[in-house]
């Protein structure tokens, strides 16, 4: 699997996951507006599609010391987090270099990386968790590789 990909295409790719997710999650009453509730949906989501795209990522899970969770993707040496927003001011699209992903800095507790974090994510509370979202999440992959097909002049 290849990690050569562009912050560009890896920008376009969250911002396509976040907005279905703003989709999906409209009327859950326990995801708010900026998407608090929605990361380990939208992180799910990225990392399928990466994986369908043939690019090794890896979901990565903050436990919070007061309680809290947070995730994003890691890809290559960038941080991907399509629900930054739920921070404060952050772009919609949240990429860069993991030495400067600094949303959690203000907060203490641990990291938890790829099969820990998918094992921790399936136990997540049910309104905030991907598993209610398969669905959703395996129409979006279906259409990703469609788009991708057609963008390389494959047809089928």
């Amino acid at each position: 699997m290849s990690q050569d990909i562009s912050r560009e295409r890896l920008a376009n790719l969250t911002l396509r996951v976040r907005n279905a997710v703003i989709r999906w999650v409209e009327n859950n009453e326990d995801i708010d507006e900026d998407l608090c509730g929605a990361c380990a949906i939208a992180s799910v989501t990225l990392h399928k599609a990466l994986k369908s795209l043939g690019f090794k990522s890896t979901i990565a899970e903050f436990h919070s010391n007061c309680g809290g969770f947070h995730c994003w993707v890691e890809v290559g040496n960038w941080c991907c987090d399509p629900t930054a927003s739920q921070f404060g001011d952050y772009p919609a699209a949240y990429v860069v270099q993991k030495q400067s992903y600094d949303i959690l800095n203000k907060y203490k507790g641990t990291i938890v990386r790829g099969n820990a974090a998918e094992r921790s994510i399936k136990v997540w509370y049910k309104p905030h968790n991907p598993i209610r979202y398969k669905n959703k999440i395996n129409r979006f992959l279906a259409k990703l590789a469609v788009n991708q097909n057609l963008t390389r002049g494959e047809y089928g």
